[in-house]
């Protein structure tokens, strides 16, 4: 019988904290703008020792990447899912699509998904959170921001032809952007650099751990206030509501079947299964409203998915589990 009560003392907690951030807003105490060099300590300075911290003092070989593969096939299969979106006669299918696909593909694991994993199972396994974590970097992004150059280019073109211009070729100057953005990443290296460290075998130093262990708290606090900042500047729903409601969906509960599905595929154990399966479920990161808003698409649907998905988070995982037990799923 699964114990709710530490997960929702989380979801709680964090709910709280990012509360602090929407009052500190409201209150016109701390501005969007003020939150911004925070944003930049947490991601920067926090996410690399947190990371690192979950990975070097573990052996190579104890190393699993399967959780990697399913979290990636989960947010490829996703990408694939709803492509039938552009069917539908939007006024911008295309666009219509990346705005939907890639709030529901990219997923908050570290900042909700190790506290609530390790309020689940033991904090020794929370490891596996880090290993699906980089899919956000390798498989998420990079597929959301190609097809973001492969989609400006096809809207350029319009102009171009309307203008009385030549069209302009998909050029290997988008693909390298993309790559630069993925090697940018301090997740991805807080990733290399622990399975290097790991595969050295030398013993992890002490002050190391204490070291990361204090860059890495700051990292959930600061995180959730700033998103509460952040979503005291923006409408609670953002998008059409049958968007919302669409995007909820997906990410909730399409996106875990997905996952659940590909454990079942390639063999994984029961306990990893189910692991995969309520990570799955958490909400979209607080990342996607920066690169939505960069790409100059679906900032709207970004901001509504960061909020709600993480207001359902902790009803989710208990809807999952009841489920998951009654019907003896990877018990």
């Amino acid at each position: 019988m699964t114990n709710y009560l530490e997960v929702i003392q989380v979801g709680v907690a964090m709910l709280l904290i990012i509360g602090v951030g929407f009052l500190l807003a409201k209150l016109k105490i701390v501005t969007l703008k003020d939150s911004q060099p925070l944003n930049n300590v947490v991601f920067y300075v926090g996410f690399l020792p947190l990371i690192v911290e979950g990975i070097a003092p573990k052996k190579l070989k104890t190393l699993d990447f399967h959780p990697f593969g399913i979290a990636a096939l989960m947010a490829l299969t996703t990408y694939a899912a709803l492509a039938f979106m552009m069917i539908f006669p939007f006024k911008d299918r295309f666009g219509t699509y990346l705005a939907t696909s890639f709030p529901t593909a990219y997923i908050n694991y570290i900042i909700s998904g190790i506290p609530v994993f390790d309020a689940l199972w033991p904090p020794s396994e929370h490891i596996m959170v880090s290993m699906m974590m980089i899919c956000n970097d390798l498989v998420s992004s990079p597929t959301f921001l190609t097809m973001v150059g492969i989609y400006n280019v096809i809207m350029g073109n319009k102009k171009r032809v309307e203008n009385g211009l030549p069209p302009e070729k998909f050029s290997i100057k988008v693909i390298g952007r993309v790559l630069l953005t993925v090697a940018k990443s301090p997740i991805l290296w807080g990733n290399v650099v622990g399975i290097i460290y790991s595969g050295i075998g030398i013993p992890y130093p002490i002050y190391c751990n204490k070291l990361f262990d204090y860059a890495g708290s700051m990292v959930f606090a600061l995180a959730l206030v700033c998103v509460g900042v952040f979503l005291a500047q923006h409408s609670l729903i953002s998008c059409g509501w049958i968007q919302f409601f669409f995007c909820m969906f997906i990410r909730l509960f399409v996106g875990p079947i997905f996952a659940g599905l590909w454990c079942k595929a390639l063999g994984m154990s029961k306990r990893l299964s189910r692991q995969c399966m309520v990570i799955g479920a958490q909400p979209t990161a607080v990342a996607a409203y920066s690169l939505t808003s960069g790409a100059h698409l679906g900032e709207d649907v970004a901001s509504t998915m960061i909020f709600w998905t993480t207001v359902m988070c902790v009803p989710t995982i208990i809807i999952w589990f009841s489920i998951l037990n009654a019907l003896h799923i990877y018990e």
